[in-house]
């Protein structure tokens, strides 16, 4: 699983946006997935992690169908407990903290 960890951890310092991040809303970036690809990552960190997420269906500017990643509020506190130990001090923003 540690491996699979330091995968996640930049990731998700990259790529996540928060919205309203009080309310524990937290999605991962994964525009240039595609659907099936999306589901497939969903699953995974299901899987592998236990983490609950959801597919956020967004269309862009130009038109554009892409896919994002949308983390369940169960599931907010236990991202940060895998992923904050490989994050910079720098960077701990991203998660809240």
């Amino acid at each position: 699983m540690y491996i699979e960890i330091i995968v996640l951890s930049p990731f998700y310092g990259n790529y996540y946006k928060s919205l309203n991040f009080n309310e524990g809303t937290v999605l991962l970036c994964t525009d240039n997935f595609t659907e099936e690809e999306t589901k497939r990552l969903i699953n995974l960190l299901e899987n592998k992690f236990g983490l609950k997420a959801g597919l956020k269906r967004r269309i862009k500017g130009n038109k554009k169908i892409c896919y994002r990643i949308r983390f369940h509020l169960s599931s907010i506190n236990n991202l940060r407990n895998l992923v904050s130990p490989f994050i910079i001090p720098e960077m701990l923003y991203k998660l809240g903290l």
